[in-house]
């Protein structure tokens, strides 16, 4: 009879070099006050600010416009920013 060993692999022996590869974080600007801001074409190609909404409660941001933007909760309790 034979019996196999079930669980993790040995993943000592597996370790994969990070030699050459960009790091993720280096797209990452954070504000003093906990917003980060976003690169992606999401953020990038609308109006509002390239910050989402629901990290920077209550914040004043400039928008992609160059126009000024406030979040500011909605009855169900989701930031959106709403121009000033």
């Amino acid at each position: 009879m034979v019996s196999y060993k079930m669980g993790k692999r040995n993943t000592r022996s597996q370790k994969k070099s990070n030699a050459g590869k960009k790091s993720v974080n280096a797209r990452i600007v954070m504000d003093s006050r906990g917003c980060v801001k976003k690169s992606t074409e999401k953020y990038r190609m609308r109006n509002s600010p390239p910050y989402p909404a629901n990290q920077c409660h209550n914040h004043t941001k400039t928008g992609n416009d160059g126009q000024l933007y406030m979040s500011s909760p909605n009855r169900n309790g989701i930031y959106t920013w709403k121009k000033l």
